[in-house]
This record gives structure tokens, C-alpha cells and sequence, in this order.
């Protein structure tokens, strides 16, 4: 059975259809509650600030966790933008990855890489026909061997590599 509400408005004051104040009465339990509600925002509210500075004064210390970034092992990635890949001995090719700058990453690492499409809404699907194989590891780069499936003269690729380095 649906329930029905009807809403009903008082207006207090002089007139034909109004309420005389005298017969107005207010509910002193109610107005506490509000009172303590409202306290107690008031507090919270003071406390989530002196948080929020707390924790503002920590970080602008350096004294928090991501200062200890160097422990993780992820220690390097990048991004190497190859364009066409013309392969230079059949359908394959190396292309040199240098980490650039004054980067060395110690040995042993692994390198996990992958190829995106710079292709426009993969148009004509021309970048997929693509493997690889991560080699000749140093500190300051490594070499990806690209093989092309398919025949790269009438194929041309757009692609970039992606890759991040995680220390063994």
C-alpha cells in the first residue's frame, strides 16, 4: 500500500491565518541535540586541519615514504620513438636503447618493453606483425632485436617503445 505524506506550513506572527507566538513552543531537547551535533563538527573540522598540516609539514620535510623511492625496484623506464622499422637483415633489426645522461644502472636487471602503435586508430593494423627479443644488457642501455612478420616493403610501421627496467 503506498504511503502518503502531506506537507502542512504554519506561519507565526499576527493575522487572520496566522499563529500567535505565545502558542509557539520550543522543543529544548532537540536544539541541545543540534548544539552538540554541531559542536562535534566543529571539532572534527579541527581536527581533519590539523591533520591535513601535519601531514603537509611531513612531506614538505622529506622525511616521508616516497624519499625512500630508491629502494624500489623499479629503477628506470623510458620511451624510444622508432618510427617505420626498416630491418636491416631479412625481416629483422637491432635497435639501441641508451639510457642517456649520466644514468648507470647496475647489472643484473630485466627489461619489460612494449611496442606501441603511433598509428592513428590502428589503421590497416600495420604495427602488430611485430616481435621482439631484449639483449646485450650494460649499465647504460640495452638492445632490442625487432623481427617484422610480415613484409615491411609494403608495410610501413609507426610505432614507439615503452619500457621500464626492474633491478634483480
Amino acid at each position: 500500500m503506498p504511503v502518503v505524506y502531506k506537507t502542512r506550513f504554519a506561519e507565526f506572527g499576527v493575522g487572520a491565518a496566522g499563529i500567535t507566538w505565545t502558542n509557539a513552543t520550543i522543543n529544548d531537547s532537540l536544539i541541545g541535540a543540534i548544539l552538540d551535533i554541531n559542536g562535534t563538527l566543529i571539532i572534527q573540522n579541527q581536527q581533519i586541519i590539523a591533520n591535513q598540516n601535519a601531514l603537509l609539514a611531513h612531506i614538505s620535510t622529506g622525511t616521508h615514504a616516497w624519499s625512500k623511492i630508491t629502494n624500489h625496484p623499479f629503477i628506470h623506464s623510458g620511451s624510444q620513438y622508432v618510427g617505420d622499422f626498416i630491418p636491416t637483415s631479412g625481416n629483422e633489426g637491432v635497435i639501441n636503447i641508451p639510457f642517456g645522461g649520466t644514468i648507470n644502472i647496475p647489472l643484473p636487471y630485466k627489461v619489460f618493453l612494449t611496442i606501441r602503435s603511433n598509428t592513428p586508430n590502428f589503421s590497416g593494423y600495420k604495427d602488430n606483425d611485430l616481435t621482439w627479443c631484449v639483449g646485450d644488457l650494460s649499465p647504460t642501455g640495452f638492445k632490442i632485436l625487432l623481427n617484422d612478420l610480415s613484409n615491411s616493403n609494403q608495410q610501413n610501421n609507426n610505432i614507439s617503445l615503452d619500457y621500464f627496467i626492474y633491478k634483480t
